[in-house]
C-alpha cells in the first residue's frame, strides 16, 4: 500500500523547485519555456496550500473523484487532469496532459 505524504514544507517545495530551474537553466531551457506539473496523487488536500506556498503554480491528479474535491478547495493552483475518466458518459471539466516519466532533462 502507497503511503500518502504528510508534512510538507514550503521551504523544502522551494528548494525542490529551484533545484529543478537550476537542472533546467543547465539544459538550456528558460523557467517560462517549461511548466513544472505537481502531481499529487498521493497528497492530502490540506497539504495541498503548502505547494503553493512554495511555488507550485500547477497540480495534476489523475483520480476524477480526487480532483473533484481538490481543485475547487485549492483554486490557488491550476489543475490538470492526469488521468482518463472511468465513468461513462463523464466529460472532464480540467485540461489533460500527456505525462512523461523520464528522469533526465533533455535539451532542446
Amino acid at each position: 500500500m502507497v503511503e500518502l505524504i504528510e508534512h510538507l514544507d514550503a521551504s523544502d517545495v522551494r528548494a525542490n523547485l529551484a533545484l529543478v530551474n537550476e537542472r533546467l537553466a543547465a539544459a538550456g531551457r528558460t523557467p517560462g519555456e517549461v511548466q513544472i506539473l505537481a502531481a499529487v496523487k498521493y497528497l492530502p488536500a490540506d497539504q495541498l496550500s503548502t505547494l503553493a506556498q512554495g511555488g507550485i503554480t500547477l497540480a495534476g491528479e489523475n483520480r476524477a473523484s480526487d480532483l473533484a474535491t481538490k481543485a475547487p478547495a485549492h483554486p490557488e493552483l491550476t489543475w490538470i487532469s492526469s488521468g482518463r475518466s472511468r465513468a461513462a458518459g463523464s466529460r472532464p471539466s480540467f485540461r489533460t496532459c500527456a505525462t512523461s516519466t523520464r528522469s533526465r532533462v533533455s535539451p532542446r
